[in-house]
């Protein structure tokens, strides 16, 4: 059975609400990856909301909001966040510095980062070698086979080239100073 199938199972069983939580820095990766997953999640019979710790301060973040409809609430001004409802972390683990650690039961997780370690998830589908979590949830798509709306997909395609950018760059560098030729 495909992930996204196995978390959205898990998630109709919620004794309450459902969140989706990404890191505390906002980038357009975790933006991307939430948003895009909180709308895959709705089409797949999960209703759930995004909410976040500390001010969204990036311009290139700011902008997604506006340009996309991306509704985000601070987890401050949800007062119905509880210990029933369930949250989703995506682009951050458990007991990271970059993670606020709300009053919900973390109950999944999504990440391309490091493994931190078992934290306790009925889901966790965390891939290192995954350049971004964008692309994580747009590979959810293609196992769900829903069309992502062009807003979605255009948030994944902008959070994939911002979080793999600096990696293209790099190795755009050292191709050009690399003298070593591989022969197939």
């Amino acid at each position: 059975m495909a992930r996204i199938h196995n978390l959205v199972e898990l998630l109709k069983q919620a004794p309450d609400e459902v969140f989706v939580q990404p890191h505390n820095v906002h980038d357009p990766d975790a933006i991307a990856s939430s948003f895009a997953l909180q709308q895959l999640l709705a089409a797949l019979g999960v209703e759930a909301v995004i909410v976040y710790e500390d001010d969204i301060e990036k311009a290139n973040s700011l902008s997604m909001l506006s340009a996309f409809g991306i509704d985000m609430r601070l987890a401050s001004s949800v007062h119905t966040l509880g210990a029933e409802d369930w949250t989703v972390l995506v682009d951050v683990q458990k007991e990271n510095s970059n993670v606020t650690n709300l009053v919900t039961d973390e109950v999944a997780c999504i990440d391309h980062h490091q493994y931190n370690g078992p934290k306790g998830y009925r889901f966790e589908d965390v891939r290192p070698g995954i350049g971004s979590c964008s692309a994580i949830i747009a590979e959810y798509y293609q196992e769900a086979a829903v069309e992502p709306s062009s807003n979605v997909a255009t948030a994944l395609l902008y959070g994939i080239l911002m979080d793999t950018f600096t990696k293209v760059r790099a190795g755009a560098y050292v191709e050009e100073r690399g003298e070593a030729r591989i022969e197939a």
